[in-house]
């Protein structure tokens, strides 16, 4: 099982499924293993990088569906912009920062 699957993207979304979903997915699992690469995708890692695959997903899916190809992003809770999306993917991943060397 991969950190997210189909459903949980699309109850996240409150949408129903449809192939872009599949690949916004697709897109977001691997932008994730790309960001944590020490982390298996098969392996459960826990509530927290779910919900870091479900948003970026929301948002690379919704990129698509924009008009100017802008992602958006809302909640019921007065909504996030889109780089406070990103930023609370990035925590929820528990993204490391870089080291100098």
């Amino acid at each position: 099982m991969a950190w997210a699957d189909i459903d949980d993207v699309a109850a996240h979304m409150r949408v129903t499924q449809d192939a872009r979903m599949e690949t916004a997915l697709e897109e977001a699992e691997d932008w994730a293993a790309r960001k944590r690469p020490d982390l298996d995708r098969y392996t459960w890692q826990g509530p927290a990088i779910r919900k870091a695959v479900c948003i970026m997903a929301g948002l690379i899916y919704r990129e698509g569906s924009s008009p100017q190809g802008i992602p958006g992003y809302d909640t019921d809770n007065g909504g996030f912009t889109d780089s406070t999306a990103y930023y609370r993917c990035l925590d929820l991943l528990g993204s490391r920062k870089p080291v100098a060397r």
